[in-house]
């Protein structure tokens, strides 16, 4: 997966489990549906949701098949995490860090914090209130 695909996939499932999670939809967020939904093979999927259950963005449930709840309130639950959380697992030693020249590193540390200024403060809640408020058809899949 791409950095692109792993952050569209993570900013998808949570959106997916935080309407799930307040009753906004009768999406069951497991492993096999989030997968099903994004048409991909659960192996690809899993490595997403392994991903956001690291950062402590989400757990499982006791059910079976167990589902995915978010780590906390949603209005705590910033995007940037989320982003960061998909472009930074399975980094090397968990830092990510490579030899490289300096301005190189520099140059990537200033695309990462572009990201994180252009979502800010945003939250999960903000965005999917937002969405519903624009269109309001969780279902228009692209």
């Amino acid at each position: 997966l791409s950095t692109r695909q792993r952050e569209q996939l993570a900013l998808q499932a949570m959106v997916d489990i935080a309407r799930a999670h307040d009753r906004q939809s009768k999406f069951r967020p497991s492993l096999e549906n989030l997968a099903r939904r994004q048409r991909i093979p659960s192996a690809l999927m899993l490595r997403v949701m392994d991903a956001l259950q690291a950062s402590g963005l989400v757990q499982l449930s006791a059910d079976d098949p167990p589902l995915y709840l978010p780590g906390c309130a949603l209005d705590r639950m910033r995007l940037a995490e989320i982003v960061q959380s998909a472009r930074s697992f399975g980094n090397l030693d968990g830092s990510g860090a490579l030899c490289g020249e300096q301005r190189v590193v520099a140059l990537l540390d200033d695309l990462e914090a572009q990201v994180d200024s252009f979502l800010g403060e945003r939250t999960l809640a903000d965005f999917i209130q937002s969405s519903e408020d624009q269109d309001g058809d969780e279902n228009s899949l692209v």
